[in-house]
C-alpha cells in the first residue's frame, strides 16, 4: 500500500507523461532504471525483466483511494472500514443473487455466511490497494443479477442496467471479466428453458 499512498500524497514520483490516476497500478512501466531499482527494494523478484510492463486500467478503483486520502488523509484505520463496506456490500449483493437464481431460504443463508467467512477473502478485504476487487465483486454481481432478471423476466431495462453495470465494472478491474464465467454457467445450469435457448 506505501507506493498507492506516496502516489496519493504526492511523495512517490511518477513520470512526467503519465498521469496518477494511470500510475497508481503501474508495478514496472518498462524502463530498465525503474525495474531495477523496484527490483533492488524487493518490490520485484531478482529475476525479474528489465523491460517488464505491468499496468493495469482500474481508474474508478483509484478515485475510491483519492476519496480516502481526501476524507481521511492518513487514517488507515478508516480506509480499511472503506473496503470492509465494500465486502458488507459483496456479501449482501451476494445473498440477493442466491435468493434469485432460486435457491431455497436455508441454502441462501448458508451460502450467505460461507461467502462472508470464507478466508479467502482476507487478502482482498485487508490489503487496501486490493480493494479494486472488491468494487469490481459488488458491481460484477449486480449485473448478473440484472441479467438474470432480463433473461427470466423479460425486462429490458434489466438486461441494459446488465450491460451498464459490466462495463463499468471492467473500469474497476479486470477481474470483471469474471460475469462472463456467471452468466455461462447460469445458462448452461439454471436458466429455463430449452436447449436452443439457454
Amino acid at each position: 500500500d506505501w507506493q498507492q499512498v506516496g502516489i496519493l500524497t504526492g511523495d512517490f514520483e511518477v513520470s512526467d507523461e503519465e498521469s496518477p490516476l494511470v500510475e497508481f497500478y503501474t508495478f514496472a512501466n518498462g524502463t530498465s532504471a525503474q525495474t531495477l531499482d523496484r527490483v533492488d527494494q524487493g518490490q520485484l523478484p531478482w529475476w525479474t525483466d528489465a523491460e517488464l510492463k505491468l499496468r493495469f486500467c482500474r481508474p474508478l478503483s483509484v478515485v475510491s483511494h483519492y476519496v480516502d486520502q481526501w476524507l481521511w488523509d492518513d487514517s488507515f484505520a478508516l480506509m480499511h472500514c472503506h473496503s470492509i463496506c465494500w465486502y458488507l456490500l459483496v456479501v449482501s449483493v451476494a445473498t440477493f443473487v442466491y435468493r434469485d437464481i432460486g435457491m431455497t431460504p436455508l441454502a441462501v443463508g448458508l451460502a450467505a455466511v460461507c461467502c462472508a467467512i470464507d478466508d479467502n477473502h482476507a487478502v482482498t478485504v485487508g490489503w487496501l490497494a486490493n480493494r479494486n476487487h472488491l468494487i469490481t465483486g459488488v458491481l460484477v454481481l449486480l449485473a448478473f443479477r440484472f441479467h438474470v432478471r432480463w433473461q427470466t423476466e423479460s425486462r429490458p431495462t434489466s438486461g441494459l442496467a446488465a450491460a451498464t453495470l459490466f462495463i463499468v465494472a471492467l473500469l474497476t478491474g479486470e477481474a470483471a471479466v469474471a460475469y462472463g464465467a456467471f452468466v455461462f454457467a447460469w445458462a448452461v445450469t439454471l436458466h429455463p428453458g430449452s436447449l436452443k435457448q439457454r
